[in-house]
């Protein structure tokens, strides 16, 4: 009975440890059928990973990525149920990228965050997928559930609102901004609340 009990903890062992797929960084995973190509930013871990010819699904998590033009480099640095985080770059600027991003409930709105600044917000489909679209240099994007701060989605201008406003409604840790060094020898400015 001892000698069952012990076989039975080492498999139960294998299976978990098997079934983990570690990702290490600067790993480059490319559909067949599309211009995009996968690198993972960090070294991340998940239960499956799976390359189909036109999307990628990890874990239960799936993103499709075309570019109008050119290629796209897609930089993940956090890709779980409930946050995601990534990078792209493209070959050519001028291009549009459109994404499909799968794994969340239906119904739920999801907020897109570009480089720190809250972007866009969605709602996913009855498939529990978001689309969206992008065009201009490279950009910083992070979903996760949640919706526009009230202080952006209205129409009036959120710089002239007192106490509390944009500020208060974006969390400290995404109040940064990222420049670019083509921006930062050509002149950047942005206003800010």
């Amino acid at each position: 009975m001892k000698f069952k009990i012990s076989f039975f903890i080492c498999l139960l062992f294998l299976i978990s440890f098997v079934s983990s797929v570690s990702l290490e960084e600067n790993v480059q995973l490319k559909p067949s059928s599309t211009n995009t190509t996968f690198i993972i930013g960090n070294t991340s871990n998940f239960s499956s990973v799976e390359v189909y010819s036109n999307y990628l699904k990890l874990d239960n998590n799936t993103i499709e990525v075309t570019s109008s033009l050119g290629n796209a480099s897609i930089y993940f640095y956090n890709f779980t149920d409930d946050y995601k985080k990534f990078n792209e770059t493209k070959t050519n600027s001028s291009a549009t990228v459109d994404y499909t991003i799968g794994n969340f409930t239906s119904g739920v709105s999801v907020l897109i965050t570009k480089d720190n600044v809250a972007w866009q917000a969605k709602t996913a489909n009855s498939s529990g997928q978001i689309s969206f679209n992008y065009s201009g240099d490279s950009a910083l994007f992070e979903i996760e559930l949640g919706s526009m701060p009230s202080s952006l989605s209205s129409s009036s201008s959120s710089s002239s609102s007192s106490g509390g406003g944009l500020l208060s409604a974006i969390p400290f840790w995404k109040m940064s901004y990222i420049v670019s060094n083509e921006d930062f020898q050509n002149g950047y400015g942005r206003q800010i609340g």
